[in-house]
């Protein structure tokens, strides 16, 4: 006669759903990260999408970016400056638009004879909800003293903007909803038959409610709302505290398990 362990098989069954979405990922959502390139000449450059505006005057460098439609989760610029040249200091700020908030900043200062990979500027901006963000790049002279430092025409530069497709997170909104409404399902259904018992709930069913609980937070009900609004911190903090709080109690449901399973059933902890 066949039995089955869940001991065992329950943690093996955890990864099925993973297996799942990465085929989902792999065959419908498409790549999970997006990158434009603009190779852009010294002196004046200009480029236009129906979302992103490159700008390059002189000594600086303006992006435009409106996430809506295609932009979501945040964007990475990076600028690789040709290596003709002195090496330059170059600075980069973003700011919101319109509310003109600042909002992430960067800067690089490579040294006399430095690598290209040491002269390139990288910045990260997570979306916050704004309608636009703009980007001012800005090129100077490194300091020779205690005098400012000199303005410098921006060089020949590559300039990359990485950004996750609406694509790929639309698909991962249909992902997400359809885990966290059948979590809800199980946990109302559970939860109800419980209830319905008359008994005194045992601590075995109010592990398992918990971990029903923790478990809707794992599946992050939040994602849809932080892409509806375009990005919310608190918002993000929320759901990386569910994965965590789900990690740690699926561990110490384990523990406790493993704990109890030779100790007589007075001394169970677990059940």
């Amino acid at each position: 006669m066949c039995s089955c362990n869940y001991t065992y098989a329950g943690p093996a069954l955890l990864v099925l759903p993973l297996c799942i979405i990465s085929l989902i990922n792999l065959f419908v959502a498409g790549p999970p990260l997006k990158t434009v390139v603009f190779d852009a000449d010294a002196g004046k450059y200009t480029a236009s999408l129906p979302y992103l505006q490159l700008r390059v005057a002189g000594p600086k460098a303006t992006f435009r970016l409106q996430p809506k439609e295609e932009v979501t989760h945040f964007f990475v610029l990076t600028v690789y400056p040709s290596s003709a040249g002195p090496p330059l200091k170059v600075d980069a700020q973003v700011y919101s638009r319109p509310s003109a908030l600042p909002l992430v900043s960067e800067s690089v200062v490579p040294a006399m004879g430095a690598p290209a990979e040491a002269r390139a500027l990288q910045l990260l901006q997570p979306l916050l909800g704004h309608q636009e963000y703009e980007v001012i790049l800005s090129a100077a002279l490194p300091d020779a003293g205690a005098g400012a430092p000199k303005p410098a025409d921006l060089p020949a530069a590559e300039y990359r903007i990485t950004y996750v497709p609406a694509r790929f997170t639309y698909t991962q909104i249909c992902v997400r909803s359809f885990f966290a409404i059948s979590t809800l399902c199980v946990l109302l259904s559970y939860g109800y038959a419980v209830c319905a018992s008359g008994r005194k709930a045992a601590k075995g069913q109010l592990w398992v409610l918990a971990l029903l609980v923790l478990l809707l937070g794992l599946n992050d009900p939040l994602y849809i709302a932080r892409v509806v609004v375009g990005g919310n911190q608190a918002m993000y903090t929320a759901s990386v505290l569910c994965q965590i709080l789900f990690s740690g109690g699926i561990f110490m449901f384990w523990l406790v398990y493993a704990a109890g399973m030779h100790a007589s059933d007075q001394r169970r902890g677990c059940w």
